[in-house]
């Protein structure tokens, strides 16, 4: 998902490209945990609960708490309404 909006960056006006850009940053980020977060490590033989803490939880809920609001700000700004 980040590089898609990477690519169509230009297309958002100037004043939501950091936003936008935060979004990508933030998606690129959590990608490459989905797969552990989802399986684990079966090679290992770890569960997602025995390779993540609280710790590691709270702070990507806090991520998408966040992400949640810019990209709310980012649908007003373009008028998009769901």
């Amino acid at each position: 998902p980040s590089s898609q909006l990477l690519r169509l960056m230009e297309r958002f006006p100037e004043e939501l490209r950091s936003m936008v850009s935060e979004i990508a940053e933030a998606a690129r980020e959590v990608a490459s945990e989905h797969g552990r977060s989802t399986y684990g490590e079966p090679s290992m033989r770890l569960t997602p609960a025995e390779i993540y803490t609280k710790q590691d939880a709270q702070r990507i809920l806090n991520l998408a708490r966040r992400i949640h609001r810019i990209v709310r700000m980012v649908f007003e700004q373009l008028n998009v309404h769901i």
